[in-house]
């Protein structure tokens, strides 16, 4: 009998391409198909700050599902709306959304972020310092439009490549995904509208070599 020893570079690049392409999105009602449910409200709360809607808006122009749609109109509120997911230490997430800046308001005085923050318990709460993001300053970063979706960081899509990443730290239980809008200045009206935020571990399968005997 012969030993060949065939290294299958090949199949794990498969099988590691595979795992990314099926990475579980963490989000839950993750397209707004209906409503907000699954979110909790976050940042500003007061009566004035803004407002949290569902739209029946979709990105991928869907009469069965819709969008977020968060305004704001005072100086330093946020207003929008937060999920908590379970998490593991050490492991890498990578995370997107889908945004569009509305027409009518102005240009350069309010952003939309959205923002991943770790907990080391299941309830993200007593949170580590710091959180990761990433954002676009509405009619500087994007134009202004009502019928252009963009993305969050640039130019994110399914399969575009273009995403955040951030690492749970030692000692991470959970993570809370973050999607708002924030007046950066001034007392005008600002909205976005939010869709297809994904939330999912990038880790992925390790490639490995792997042996086995022929006749």
């Amino acid at each position: 009998m012969r030993r060949n020893y065939l290294h299958l570079f090949v199949a794990g690049l498969i099988l590691f391409w595979g795992a990314q392409g099926q990475a579980q999105n963490l989000v839950n009602n993750t397209g707004f198909a209906t409503d907000l449910s699954g979110w909790l409200d976050f940042g500003s709360t007061a009566p004035g700050d803004g407002t949290r809607t569902w739209n029946a808006d979709d990105v991928d122009a869907m009469p069965t599902s819709g969008s977020a749609e968060f305004t704001v109109e005072e100086a330093g509120s946020q207003i929008g709306l937060a999920q908590c997911v379970p998490v593991t230490a050490g492991q890498t997430y990578s995370y997107y959304a889908r945004v569009k800046f509305l027409t009518g308001q102005t240009v350069g005085l309010a952003r939309a972020m959205m923002e991943v923050a770790f907990f080391p318990n299941v309830e993200c709460s007593s949170t580590f310092d710091g959180a990761q993001g990433q954002g676009a300053v509405i009619g500087t970063a994007y134009p202004l439009s009502d019928t252009v979706w963009g993305g969050i960081p640039g130019n994110a899509a399914p399969g575009s490549g273009f995403v955040g990443s951030a690492t749970a730290p030692a000692g991470t239980s959970s993570a809370q995904v973050r999607i708002f809008v924030e007046q950066l200045s001034g007392s005008d009206v600002h909205s976005a509208r939010f869709d297809q935020v994904v939330f999912h571990n990038a880790s992925g399968v390790p490639v490995t070599l792997m042996q086995f005997d022929v006749e």
